[in-house]
């Protein structure tokens, strides 16, 4: 009797085991698809870490490279935007403050496009 007692008891603490690292499993799942919205995969934030003017790069571009990614971004002169996205590279490293870039491919190099990052807390 004592016996089947003991087992009643280590299956309860078992399923309640179970059943509770199940919850804690769901639980944390759900939270982290809530706090990491889908990013667009052309899209990154990173904060400059150096332009290299044109007498320093390829030819026809300004590269540009980031405290983030370990690789050599480039602006193409003949992006119709060029100075003012250099004008906000420049400013965002003087000021280091992050910025977002959009790229024309994915794992590509050529940057599209650059905006200012929002500021946390949406200032």
């Amino acid at each position: 009797m004592i016996k089947a007692f003991l087992n009643m008891i280590q299956s309860a603490c078992f399923t309640s085991r179970l059943t509770f690292t199940v919850l804690l499993v769901w639980l944390s799942t759900d939270t982290m698809a809530r706090n990491n919205p889908p990013q667009d995969s052309l899209s990154r934030t990173f904060t400059v870490a150096k332009v290299f003017m044109e007498k320093y790069s390829e030819p026809g571009t300004v590269e540009v490279t980031f405290y983030e990614s370990a690789r050599f971004y480039k602006i193409p002169k003949s992006n119709p935007h060029h100075a003012a996205y250099i004008s906000l590279l420049k400013e965002a490293l003087k000021k280091r403050e992050p910025v977002i870039i959009r790229l024309t491919e994915r794992n590509g190099d050529i940057i599209d496009s650059v905006s200012k990052a929002k500021k946390p807390g949406g200032g």
